[in-house]
């Protein structure tokens, strides 16, 4: 099976992807979660968990509907994603019945942004030429929020690691 994935609260879509190897692994995870023979409060948990009723179809339902969030993420996180990419990308995902209405949420949040302007050339401010760049801008700030955040931790005065380290970071 190899090691789960770990979601990360801050990383776009890794709950996503836990989810999506549930719904391949789940039958396995529970046999080996249900041989496990010691007592714990976590291990009790694990077991309740795995057993859960709605379990089996709350996955469906995330697998059927939400598959292609996760590539969708990957797409809009790349470095060539400019923004005429990720609003086409973004318009042609079908989330299908979308229980949890995150097609909703999705379009409420692109309608209230700037970057829909920017799509739409709709500023009479904003001259063709200033367009045609803006079209090409990366999408997302995510890559450079994350070279932020190493920087940081490299420039940090209680830093703990050795400064033949710094190569690697």
């Amino acid at each position: 099976l190899g090691q789960p994935p770990s979601p990360i609260l801050t990383r776009w879509a890794t709950w996503l992807d836990a989810a999506f190897y549930y719904t391949r692994h789940l039958p396995q995870v529970r046999q080996i979660v249900g041989e496990l023979e010691r007592d714990g409060v976590l291990l009790t948990r694990a077991k309740n968990s795995v057993e859960n009723e709605s379990l089996v179809q709350d996955l469906i339902d995330i697998q059927q509907h939400y598959h292609q969030l996760s590539t969708l993420v990957m797409k809009l996180q790349d470095r060539q994603c400019t923004i005429t990419k990720a609003v086409a990308y973004v318009a042609d995902i079908d989330f299908g019945a979308d229980p949890c209405g995150v097609g909703t949420y999705l379009k409420k949040r692109l309608d209230s942004n700037e970057i829909m302007s920017i799509a739409n050339c709709s500023r009479a401010e904003i001259s063709p030429l200033v367009y045609s760049y803006l079209h090409n801008c990366q999408a997302t700030s995510a890559e450079v929020e994350r070279s932020f955040s190493i920087l940081n931790k490299l420039l940090a005065k209680d830093r703990h690691f050795l400064p033949a380290n710094i190569r690697c970071y």
